[in-house]
């Protein structure tokens, strides 16, 4: 159901696994299951439930190499709720980690931009562009054609284009 972008359907299948009673999974196997749950949430709109997983694998792993993914994960669904300060915060810890997360490095520009921080966006902007040379927002838009589906897909685009993407 993750592969098919059936993202309600995932959820509920992820949550089913997690409930395995008794420990039956290994802590790699439930990290991963809360950090495709918190997309798969993210995916059928619900940050403030996706949120809540990357809470959870933190909390599970603090020490885990994969902290970013939890982090990069954090940030955007702070940013779908309009929590620009907090978003940018969990950006950078992801990016702390893993300075070329293009998904972090969108998500820190964009937060910036919308709290008026436009000199640190444009920032965010040519690192990202340092990573991915050819992007810009007809190019994201066309790759994630999921955010047309979403409340904040607008807001999200509009942030990079204030952050300075090339459209």
């Amino acid at each position: 159901m993750f592969r098919l972008e059936q993202w309600p359907e995932a959820a509920a299948a992820y949550e089913i696994v997690l409930s395995t009673p008794g420990g039956a999974l290994k802590r790699a196997d439930m990290l991963a299951a809360l950090e495709n749950l918190g997309v798969a949430h993210m995916r059928a709109g619900e940050p403030a439930k996706a949120i809540e997983m990357y809470h959870r694998a933190e909390r599970l792993s603090p020490r885990d190499p994969r902290q970013w993914l939890f982090a990069t994960g954090m940030g955007m669904a702070l940013f779908f709720q309009d929590r620009f300060d907090e978003a940018a915060y969990w950006a950078e810890k992801a990016l702390a980690d893993n300075p070329r997360c293009t998904i972090a490095l969108r998500t820190l520009a964009g937060s910036l931009a919308k709290t008026g921080q436009r000199e640190q966006a444009a920032v965010a902007v040519q690192t990202l562009l340092k990573v991915e040379p050819q992007l810009t927002l007809s190019i994201w838009r066309a790759r994630l054609k999921w955010l047309d589906e979403t409340p904040w897909g607008n807001r999200y685009v509009e942030a990079l284009r204030l952050a300075g993407l090339p459209e």
